[in-house]
């Protein structure tokens, strides 16, 4: 099936060591903003924060986050592909934005796979299909029976790309459901852990609410499972395929000078090494892991290749 192809593809892209270290001279005159095309409380945005705090004791810059949500991400990654290519503006996103966006029905086209320069990626994002915690289902199969007796589960959808990507498992193990769309994994995840909605797709930030006891694991979208949640078994144990690896990916304008480019790229690998990044990835059970300049830019391209083949069909 495509969506193991698509794995296949996109591990075999990535050279490991991508490439050595650039000691880079530009250092910014004014603050560095990064965008996050997602609403605050999100995974990224909560990444993002801990993240800039930590490059600006690491470089001594001053780096200020700022959402700009709307359109799955569209609109926020669209202000940073037509930025000025000065160093002051960064992308802190998703892959599956610029891997499945371009090619979903109905997609005006305006970002594709070459609308930025990759630098740099945090970790993959540790996706888990959760509910809340007094929901009447366990698993994935529970959620199917349920959704035989009481109609269609309500999905509350961060993004268009999560959205296909839950509409793949359930074309394999026979889920109904409806989705609605809001700003992020925080909304949602509100949503949910309230009733109103039956489960969401989360990329961290519902490791709190699990541990805390509001919400459960029905699925973890990962190769394996998470120590946070070790009774929860992965998609792929309950019958399904794993239907996209994203990172974390920070992205630039193009059209960028080489040694700011190189600067940003140094200074997200430093950051990445530091402590309270460390501290925020246990947190979130994930696994540091940056491709750099190279391997960030095969990743999002072997991805999109299979992406755009697998839905022109």
């Amino acid at each position: 099936m495509f969506r193991k192809s698509l794995l296949v593809a996109v591990g075999a892209a990535i050279v490991v060591g991508l490439s050595s270290p650039v000691f880079a001279q530009w250092t910014p005159e004014e603050p560095v903003k990064i965008i996050v095309p997602f609403g605050a409380g999100g995974s990224t945005d909560t990444f993002g924060r801990v993240f800039a705090s930590a490059m600006e004791e690491a470089t001594g810059w001053t780096v200020i986050v700022e959402n700009r949500p709307g359109a799955s991400g569209v609109i926020g990654q669209m202000e940073v592909a037509n930025a000025e290519p000065d160093g002051y503006t960064v992308g802190l996103s998703s892959t599956s934005l610029f891997s499945i966006q371009p090619f979903l029905p109905g997609s005006t086209g305006e970002l594709q796979p070459d609308s930025v320069d990759f630098i740099g990626t945090l970790s993959v994002i540790p996706y888990a299909i959760v509910a809340a915690a007094d929901a009447p289902f366990d698993n994935l199969a529970e959620l199917v029976e349920y959704t035989k007796e009481n109609g269609p589960a309500k999905f509350s959808a961060t993004s268009e790309q999560l959205t296909l990507a839950l509409d793949q498992i359930a074309e394999e193990i026979g889920l109904n459901f409806v989705a609605a769309q809001t700003s992020g994994s925080g909304e949602s995840l509100q949503l949910v852990a309230g009733r109103h909605a039956d489960i969401t797709i989360s990329g961290g930030v519902h490791v709190a609410y699990v541990l805390d006891g509001r919400m459960k694991v029905l699925a973890h979208m990962l190769d394996d499972r998470a120590d946070y949640a070790p009774d929860a078994m992965t998609v792929e144990e309950q019958g399904a395929t794993l239907p996209l690896r994203n990172y974390f990916l920070f992205n630039v304008p193009k059209n960028m000078d080489t040694e700011v480019k190189a600067a940003l790229a140094d200074a997200i690998d430093k950051t990445i090494n530091t402590d309270p990044v460390k501290d925020h990835a246990k947190r979130i059970h994930v696994k540091l892991d940056n491709l750099g300049l190279e391997g960030s830019s095969a990743d999002v391209a072997a991805q999109a290749e299979t992406w755009r083949k697998a839905l022109s069909k």
